[in-house]
């Protein structure tokens, strides 16, 4: 006869707790649609650059802006979906070549690192 390990349950949350964060799911999901909305409008304005740019011998002098200004609205409107599973873009080489001791190491030292430069700088 074999044991189970026991299940650990953690306690629920406060009540304004769990209501905090249901209103921070829908906040994130909000933010999720409108990165998506504005990578749709991303999308149309380069197509209507490059049309009047090259169909009409006119370019738009406003499109590159308002690119510019949604590209940067879309990497915050995405990045409360993105962070919690780790999908942040990552280059993994070297640490996927070390032992998982010196990796969760190193994922210390950045993180230290980066809260350091982050009260400092």
């Amino acid at each position: 006869m074999s044991m189970s390990p026991l299940a650990v349950t953690a306690a629920d949350p406060p009540v304004w707790l769990a209501v905090l964060m249901r209103v921070h799911d829908q906040l994130t999901r909000v933010g999720v649609q409108l990165a998506m909305l504005g990578l749709a409008l991303v999308v149309c304005a380069y197509v209507f650059e490059v049309v009047l740019r090259y169909g009409f011998n006119s370019p738009a002098q406003w499109s590159a802006d308002l690119v510019s200004y949604l590209l940067l609205f879309i990497t915050f409107m995405a990045m409360p979906q993105v962070t919690p599973n780790g999908g942040h873009v990552a280059v993994t080489a070297l640490l996927e070549r070390v032992s998982s001791s010196a990796q969760r190491a190193s994922a210390r030292a950045i993180a230290i690192g980066g809260g350091w430069l982050f009260v400092c700088c």
